[in-house]
């Protein structure tokens, strides 16, 4: 790896941040991503962000419907899935969890059919089957026994999902 890291910035036509990324270039010449990726709209409102190490995503990865509205929250570890993707509607209402493990689709997750019940949902390496509905309540505490995650982590989920 080169010491040197830059940052890569694209402006709208009005002068507005819409994308910064930082990198730096191998020996082959290539860029690679390392630090944060990050998107605006065109008025400025941060839509997304991740981290990056050596061009693999490393830690959160958060992404925004529009102004403070979370749409999606998720962690990586050595550039895969290393959590459960948590996914919000548009209300900021919570919409999915899917879990993850190791970059594998595998565990509990669910999917909110209203406000009061959501469909648990057992995922495989390469398949998902229904273990029914259920208030949203159960589903979520049901759902959140079965993630093994690092403390941290598990903060940052019960924030959002409180």
């Amino acid at each position: 790896m080169s010491s040197e890291i830059y940052t890569h910035s694209i402006h709208n036509s009005k002068g507005v941040l819409v994308k910064s990324w930082q990198a730096y270039e191998t020996e082959e010449g290539e860029s690679r991503l390392h630090g944060f990726w990050r998107t605006w709209d065109e008025s400025g409102t941060l839509l997304g962000e991740c981290f990056y190490e050596h061009g693999e995503p490393e830690g959160y990865e958060r992404r925004w419907h529009s102004r403070n509205v979370l749409a999606s929250i998720g962690c990586f570890q050595d550039g895969s899935r290393a959590a459960p993707l948590v996914l919000f509607s548009k209300d900021g209402s919570l919409a999915e969890i899917i879990p993850f493990q190791q970059g594998t689709r595998k565990g509990l997750g669910l999917h909110v059919v209203d406000e009061e019940t959501a469909e648990v949902i057992e995922y495989g390496n390469t398949t998902f089957r229904s273990l029914g509905k259920m208030p949203l309540a159960a589903a979520l505490s049901a759902v959140m026994d079965s993630i093994v995650l690092s403390e941290p982590y598990l903060e940052v989920l019960r924030e959002h999902l409180t």
